[in-house]
């Protein structure tokens, strides 16, 4: 009987041995295989979403460069400019005084971009967040100096004349060329 038991032992210890064992170590190579692929999975879903993330980015740059490049006319361009001046200038008192071409004339114009200066009249704070806010409006404006001085003839109110000199762009090859230009001049 002794015998028997032990024949059933050893049965036993083979048969987990030969069965029991081997699925086990297949079973958790079978649970590390499934965390492997549950990352793969998980860097698969973020891939994805920062893909539909560029997807979204890139169409959001296309309408931007498309309202940038803003007006293919110089006319349209300049229209453009005086209603956004007389908007800001409406909302912050701001009186425009004088809008005059700059020095390269019909040839800026032809190259997309149009030197413009501007006359400005107003408190001190109310011209100069107007002046800021040229560079936010849907029209690619590019403020390169401006002049400041009390206005001789308004002692009352303590307004000022601003000469504000701008460049107004009417066509994005303008803007790529003078940043490369800008880039080369900086090398």
């Amino acid at each position: 009987m002794r015998i028997g038991w032990l024949l059933v032992a050893a049965l036993a210890v083979g048969g987990y041995v030969s069965i029991v064992a081997p699925a086990g170590r297949q079973a958790i190579a079978i649970g590390l295989r499934a965390r492997e692929l549950d990352r793969l999975a998980a860097r698969n879903e973020r891939l994805l979403a920062d893909a539909a993330g560029l997807r979204a980015a890139h169409r959001r740059v296309a309408a931007d460069v498309a309202r940038l490049s803003g007006p293919s006319r110089p006319a349209l361009a300049v229209v453009a400019m005086l209603r956004l001046l007389e908007r800001e200038g409406r909302r912050r008192r701001v009186l425009i005084t004088s809008l005059s071409p700059g020095e390269r004339g019909n040839a800026a114009v032809e190259n997309g971009a149009e030197d413009v200066t501007v006359g400005l009249r107003g408190g001190y704070a109310s011209v100069l967040q107007t002046v800021a806010d040229l560079t936010k409006g849907d029209i690619l404006i590019q403020v390169r100096d401006l002049d400041l001085a009390q206005a001789s003839d308004d002692t009352a109110e303590r307004n000022v004349d601003a000469t504000v000199r701008a460049t107004l762009y009417h066509r994005l090859s303008a803007i790529m060329k003078e940043e490369r230009h800008a880039q080369n001049d900086a090398r």
